[in-house]
Formats: C-alpha cells, sequence, structure tokens
C-alpha cells in the first residue's frame, strides 16, 4: 500500500512507484508527490526525486511556470523536510534528491530557468 500522510506542516505525502520503462526514472525507484496545504498560495504538486535528464524542465503536476517557479524557490526546503518526515527511517537511504547528480543540499533544490 502506498504512503499517503499529511506532515506536522501541513504538506500531503504520497508514494509513488516507479517501475520498469519510464524512460525518465530507472526500474523499481520510490519517490513521492509533495502537495501544498489546503489554501496555499502554491497549487502545484512537487515530484521528488528529480527527473534525471537534462530534457524535463519541471517535476509539477499542475500550475503555470510562475507557480512552478514560486514552488522551487520558496517551498523547496519545507517541502522536503515535510516529506522526509513522512518517509520510514528504513526507507531514507533509498531516498535521493538530486538534480543532474548534485545532492540536494541545505541550500534547496537548484532552480533551471526553461
Amino acid at each position: 500500500m502506498p504512503i499517503i500522510t499529511t506532515t506536522t506542516a501541513g504538506y500531503s505525502v504520497k508514494e509513488i512507484q516507479y517501475g520498469g520503462g519510464k524512460k525518465h526514472h530507472g526500474p523499481g525507484n520510490r519517490g513521492f508527490y509533495i502537495t501544498p496545504p489546503a489554501g496555499s498560495p502554491i497549487v502545484a504538486s512537487y515530484e521528488y526525486p528529480l527527473y534525471p535528464s537534462p530534457h524535463h524542465d519541471t517535476n509539477y503536476s499542475d500550475g503555470d511556470s510562475d507557480e512552478k517557479k514560486n514552488f522551487y524557490e520558496t517551498a523547496g526546503n519545507a517541502a522536503v523536510t515535510a516529506a522526509l518526515a513522512a518517509v520510514p527511517p528504513a526507507w531514507q537511504p533509498n531516498i535521493a534528491f538530486t538534480w543532474q547528480g548534485t545532492p540536494y543540499s541545505a541550500n534547496g533544490f537548484p532552480y533551471r530557468p526553461s
């Protein structure tokens, strides 16, 4: 059963499982959709791990470019913190926050403009 939870920060976190054959994800990767709290000005859901392909500019289910950029710049750290808090400790070693091979850092996700 997938994990679907709401963190103390109000973010909804839903587990997603990537099977083989997905061109932008390797076989068997786990990931999560992170959705901001109700009433948030940020309407997009964030997907991680990030796409490893340079041809992908977005990890969002909806929202326009401004909202996407806003999510990167203002909610990236909070979303990651909230999501990690919801991940069972045994799973945490399986989850890598990377962009083009660069690990996630405390400074937040890098924003790559289209």
